[in-house]
C-alpha cells in the first residue's frame, strides 16, 4: 500500500507532502480528497496515473509497432496506398503518446526553474521503501531510483541519473544474479532510458522471457513492487488517461462489460460475469428486473456479447442495450471491476469516484466497501455524503494559503479542529471547519446581462 505521496513543482502543487499512514505507521485503506473545483486534487491522482503508465510504455511501443507491421501486411496494398498518408499520421500520432515525456507533458509547474519531483512512499510486510521520479525544465528524466528491500536490509536496489550527458547507473550486486541478464538491461538502459524509466525496461523483460528465467534471476522485491504498479487500478478523468483496471482477479469480460467478444472455451468467464453484474445493477436499481448478456456466434471459436437490462417502462417489460443506458450506469458499471479488485487486497486510484452516480447510489456503495474493502482506496470527491460512512482520519482536504501554497491533510491532523465522535463531519466541513469549501462572492448576471445588451445595441 502507499503510505505518503511526495509532490514538487508537479502542476499547482509546488511542495505537498500527502501522509497515508495511521499513527503506527499503517497505511490507511480508504483515502477521500476533498476541495474545491481547481483546488489541485486531481494532479494527486494523475501522479499516481503516470506511475502506472510509466511501466507499460516500452511494452505499448512493442505492441505498437507489431500492430503497424500487421496493418501494412494485412491491407488491400491500392486501398493501402491511397490512404497511406492518413494511416501514416494515425500511426504517428498513436506512436507519440507512447513515451515518458508525453506522460509527463505540462505537468512541471508553470514558470518554475527547479527540478519536478515525484515521489512515491509504501509499505509491503511492514517493511517501508520509496520509489522517485524527477524531471529537469525540458521535461526530461534525470533520476530514477528505488529504495526498498535488498536482502534483510532497505537499501537502493537500483539508482540511475543524468550527470553531464551521461548516464550513471548503480544497480544493487544482490539485484541481478545473471550477469548477461544485468549487461542486457544496462545496453537497454543505454537505448531507452529517458523515453522509457528502468521499471518500464525490466517490466518488458518480464513479458519477453521465460517466467522461470525472471523469477531466479531479478530480485524478488523487484519484482514484488513491479506486480504492485501493474497490479494496481487508477482512473484519471482528464488529459491522456482513462480508467485502467488491474486484471489480476479479474476475467477478461470485465475489460468491457458493455460489449465484446471472448473465446468460446472461457464461456465460464462470461456466465461469470453475468451473475456478478445482474447481483450488482438489482441491487442498486429498484426499476431493473432482469441483468444478462444477449450471445451470439462470431468469428471462428469466438463468442459474441451484449449487455441487456430488463425493465417496465409504459407498462411493459423491455429490453434495454447496455450501450443505451445512461452515463451514471455505465460509471456504476465502470467502478464494478475496480471495487472488486479493492475488496480482494488491490490498490484503487479514483478521480472522481462519483462522477455522473446519484449521491444515494455513490454513499451506499462507499458504506458498504468501508468495511469489506481488504486493498486501499484513494479518491478525490466533492459528494459530502460519503463522510458519513468515514472515520476523521479517511477524510483528506486541500487548503491553500495567501501565498497560494497547498496542503494536503486528514482533518484529524489539522491543528485546533477537535472532533468528537457524536460530530457530523459532513456539517462540520460544510460550515468551513476543515477548509476545502468555496466560498465565492456573489455573481451579478444582472449587470453582465445589462453590459451584453448595451454593446449589442452599440453595435447595431
Amino acid at each position: 500500500m502507499f503510505s505518503k505521496l511526495m509532490l514538487k513543482n508537479f502542476r499547482s502543487l509546488t511542495d505537498v507532502e500527502i501522509d497515508f499512514t495511521e499513527k503506527a505507521n499503517a497505511p490507511k485503506n480508504m483515502i477521500f480528497i476533498y476541495g474545491e473545483n481547481g483546488s489541485g486534487k486531481s494532479n494527486v491522482i494523475q501522479a499516481f496515473s503516470i506511475l502506472k503508465e510509466s511501466i507499460s510504455t516500452l511494452n505499448k511501443v512493442q505492441d505498437f509497432m507489431k500492430l503497424k507491421v500487421k496493418i501494412q501486411e494485412e491491407a488491400d496494398v491500392s486501398s493501402f496506398s491511397d490512404n497511406s498518408g492518413v494511416i501514416a499520421q494515425f500511426l504517428s500520432n498513436q506512436l507519440n503518446s507512447l513515451n515518458l515525456g508525453d506522460l509527463i507533458k505540462n505537468t512541471k509547474t508553470i514558470a518554475s526553474k527547479e527540478n519536478m519531483l515525484i515521489k512515491y512512499y509504501f509499505i509491503f510486510n511492514k517493511v517501508e521503501g520509496s520509489y522517485e521520479l524527477e524531471f529537469n525544465s525540458e521535461n526530461s528524466l534525470v533520476s530514477e531510483k528505488l529504495y526498498y528491500l535488498i536482502d534483510k536490509r532497505r537499501g537502493d536496489l537500483f539508482s540511475i541519473r543524468y550527470e553531464e550527458d551521461v548516464i550513471i547507473t548503480e544497480f544493487n550486486k544482490k539485484l541481478f544474479i545473471d550477469t548477461v541478464l544485468e549487461e542486457e538491461l544496462n545496453n537497454f538502459v543505454e537505448q531507452y532510458w529517458g523515453n522509457h524509466t528502468f521499471l518500464s525496461i525490466v517490466n518488458n523483460a518480464i513479458h519477453t522471457k521465460n517466467n522461470s528465467y525472471i523469477n531466479k534471476n531479478i530480485n524478488k522485491n523487484l519484482l514484488e513492487f513491479i506486480l504492485f504498479i501493474t497490479d494496481s487500478s487508477v482512473c484519471h478523468r482528464t488529459g491522456n488517461y482513462s480508467s485502467k483496471t488491474s486484471q489480476r482477479v479479474l476475467n477478461p469480460v470485465f475489460t468491457n462489460l458493455i460489449s465484446g467478444e471472448i473465446d468460446t472455451e472461457d464461456i465460464q468467464d462470461l456466465d461469470e460475469a453475468e451473475a456478478i453484474v445482474r447481483e450488482y445493477l438489482m441491487a442498486l436499481y429498484s426499476d431493473i428486473n432482469n441483468v444478462y448478456y444477449k450471445r451470439s456466434q462470431g468469428e471462428e471459436d469466438e463468442v459474441q456479447y451484449k449487455l441487456m437490462l430488463k425493465k417496465f417502462i409504459g407498462n411493459k417489460e423491455r429490453e434495454i442495450p447496455g450501450s443505451l443506458e445512461s452515463s451514471g450506469t455505465k460509471s456504476i458499471l465502470e467502478l464494478l471491476p475496480m471495487l472488486l479488485s479493492l475488496i480482494y487486497g488491490g490498490t484503487v486510484i479514483i478521480d472522481e469516484m462519483e462522477l455522473g452516480i446519484h449521491d444515494m447510489l455513490i454513499s451506499k456503495i462507499v458504506a458498504q466497501i468501508a468495511g469489506e474493502a481488504k486493498g486501499q482506496l484513494i479518491v478525490t470527491s466533492h459528494n459530502t455524503n460519503t463522510m458519513k460512512s468515514l472515520k476523521p482520519s479517511n477524510v483528506y482536504t486541500i487548503r491553500t494559503d495567501t501565498l497560494g501554497q497547498k496542503t494536503i491533510k486528514s482533518i484529524n491532523n489539522l491543528t485546533g479542529k477537535r472532533i468528537q465522535k457524536n460530530n457530523n463531519l459532513q456539517d462540520m466541513f460544510l460550515a468551513g471547519f476543515f477548509h476545502g469549501v468555496p466560498n465565492p462572492d456573489d455573481v451579478n448576471f444582472k449587470v453582465m446581462l445589462e453590459k451584453v445588451i448595451g454593446n449589442s445595441r452599440e453595435s447595431l
